[in-house]
């Protein structure tokens, strides 16, 4: 059984949503909360997450999804996505994700909106990167740093449980 917690937010905001890539979203995750086998399974958190995006945050975040999984297993371990789910992923830098979310959506519009909704909800996490140059047994430490953008565990878990269940999980 779905626990009330997870259930009832579920129920209340599905009803409403009026946005069938959103509505379908609901779906799944509602099938992903009474399935046993569902790994991590669904926490209370991803109602609440799921209520504060919009189709176009869940389409990009779904795009840089595919992009963190797309990496080889060397590429993930480098880069910090491991498959246990451990680790964030690096999906790069700001400009990198802008390029990316125009690739995706045609247009700038909405960028930062979505950019930062995610940030709020812990989706992506920003962090300064520091680059550094080494000469022979010193490290000079410049200013120029970039601001990279990591794909959280609990967006991963959220992507997932926001997925049609594969037909070896439905029950």
């Amino acid at each position: 059984p779905v626990p009330t917690k997870v259930l009832i937010p579920i129920i209340q905001n599905a009803s409403c949503e009026d946005n069938d890539e959103l509505q379908d979203r609901w779906s799944a995750l509602l099938a992903n909360a009474a399935n046993p086998d569902s790994h991590p399974g669904v926490p209370p958190s991803l109602p609440e997450i799921h209520k504060q995006i919009s189709s176009t945050d869940a389409r990009f975040l779904d795009y840089l999804f595919e992009a963190a999984l797309a990496k080889s297993y060397e590429d993930a371990l480098q880069y910090g996505l491991c498959y246990d789910n451990t680790v964030k992923a690096d999906l790069g830098t700001l400009q990198h994700l802008d390029s990316e979310y125009v690739a995706l959506n045609g247009t700038r519009d909405g960028f930062s909106m979505t950019l930062e909704n995610l940030t709020r909800l812990g989706l992506l996490i920003p962090r300064m990167i520091i680059r550094s140059v080494s000469d022979k047994q010193r490290v000079y430490t410049g200013e120029a740093a970039e601001e990279h953008f990591l794909f959280s565990v609990i967006a991963y878990n959220f992507v997932r449980a926001c997925r049609k269940p594969s037909p070896s999980q439905e029950i």
